[in-house]
């Protein structure tokens, strides 16, 4: 059986996810609501940095809030800190989109997103 934590994304608490690990927790998701909490790349260098074995990513990145490059980018970078444990699960944003007083990115713009992501999260161009 796995074991997973979910966490807003705030420096301040990077220290649970490191407690999580040596518990034998093995995913960490972290939150992305810009409006809301810090950074989710940043919390993520840093749950990165301070843990050895958990996978961990976003649950979920908005993309309504960064192009598909920047989300790759922004991937591929903390897997550089942590080769082979990096997930992405990405969403439309409801929450983050309400917040700023926007409604949700809609499943079609969501669909090409995704048609561009994917590649380049393989180290592809989109076709």
């Amino acid at each position: 059986m796995e074991f997973g934590i979910c966490l807003a994304s705030r420096p301040r608490d990077v220290g649970y996810v490191v407690e999580a690990e040596q518990l034998g927790f093995t995913h960490c998701w972290a939150a992305d609501s810009q409006m809301i909490w810090s950074d989710v790349y940043a919390t993520l260098a840093l749950i990165a940095d301070r843990t050895t074995t958990m996978r961990i990513g976003t649950g979920v990145a908005v993309a309504a809030t960064r192009p598909a490059p920047v989300t790759a980018a922004a991937h591929a970078t903390i897997n550089e800190i942590a080769p082979g444990r990096v997930f992405c699960g990405i969403g439309t944003g409801n929450t983050a989109m309400r917040i700023m007083g926007h409604k949700p990115m809609p499943l079609a713009e969501f669909d090409d997103y995704l048609a561009t992501l994917r590649p380049l999260m393989g180290g592809r161009r989109p076709t």
